[in-house]
């Protein structure tokens, strides 16, 4: 009665029609699955009732915002990495030749050994944060970090590991000589779930490791460090990491004997000059001055950029 009378409407006003078409055939899908009954025995009916849930539910998916994950709080300073089993990628010889490998282990025996550790989380092999900031970073400073006393640097994203063995072999990981980084594939995301540092990225990216640093002495966790979402890698880089693991005030020192040897070179550069000049610039002194601004130049370099004297006299 309502659809009838609504086109009853429709026709007596012309001018409208454009305007409610829209509505009324809306109106009209409306009415027939509001009042038409569907035995529920027609399987045919079924199905395109579900393949049309399953349409629309694809459709809106698109456009889903990012889910909270029901895991606990990131994991606290003083807590021991767990044992969750990951699978970390190494090399063997087979054939005089130099394969990739994929080992289960926990993560625990990764990081849990005597000293200094580092496992650093990425949200994705091949995503462009990782790939060309956040891993390269971590592969030049790792002998830098070695220095700081760090024993293993380890890499884990929610990748698989064939996805992970090519990120590595791209990265030029696997070479034959000694990894400079261990990379580990937690394809379930369970490691990073665990640690309470996963998130849902959003549609088409799904579940991801959260983009961290973990900081390990002896198995247990000292420091984190975090950057939110996929892109900003400022926190977590290998730069900032290093400014956190040099001991507070080694930086103030090593920047002091710098200037330290650059006066000190300073002034013997001055005396030499001076020795060179008040005897007349004979070429007996020039033996002598000409060698010593040569081997007092690299320290005043060191820390000085503008040295006119040692330019005029140490070349």
């Amino acid at each position: 009665h309502v659809l009838r009378r609504s086109y009853l409407f429709f026709y007596t006003n012309t001018t409208m029609n454009l305007a409610l078409l829209p509505f009324f055939v809306l109106l009209s899908v409306a009415s027939i699955h509001a009042f038409v009954v569907v035995p529920s025995t027609s399987t045919k009916v079924a199905q395109c009732s579900a393949g049309s849930s399953t349409a629309l539910n694809g459709i809106l998916g698109r456009f889903r915002r990012k889910e909270e994950l029901q895991i606990g709080k990131p994991i606290a300073l003083g807590g021991p990495i767990p044992a969750i089993d990951v699978e970390m990628l190494t090399t063997s010889a087979e054939n005089d030749e130099i394969v990739a490998i994929t080992i289960p282990i926990e993560a625990s025996e990764v990081l849990g050994g005597e000293g200094k550790s580092v496992l650093v989380g990425m949200p994705g092999a091949f995503t462009p944060t990782c790939s060309k900031e956040h891993l390269p970073g971590f592969i030049d400073a790792s002998s830098q970090l070695r220095k700081l006393g760090v024993n293993t640097i380890a890499v884990v994203t929610t990748n698989d590991k064939f996805v992970n063995e090519e990120w590595a072999k791209n990265a030029g990981l696997l070479g034959g000589r000694e990894q400079a980084i261990t990379v580990l594939a937690d394809g379930d995301a369970e490691l990073v779930k665990t640690l309470g540092l996963a998130e849902d990225m959003g549609f088409g990216v799904g579940v991801r490791s959260k983009r961290f640093v973990l900081v390990c002495e002896n198995g247990v966790v000292t420091n984190l460090l975090m950057d939110e979402g996929m892109d900003s890698c400022e926190l977590t880089s290998a730069e900032n990491l290093i400014k956190v693991l040099t001991p507070s005030g080694q930086e103030v020192a090593e920047e002091m004997d710098q200037k330290t040897m650059a006066l000190m070179g300073g002034g013997v550069a001055l005396v030499l000059v001076a020795m060179f000049f008040m005897s007349g610039g004979d070429d007996h002194t020039a033996t002598v001055v000409a060698p010593a601004m040569k081997v007092i130049a690299p320290a005043v370099k060191a820390g000085s950029k503008d040295f006119t004297l040692l330019k005029q006299f140490g070349s």
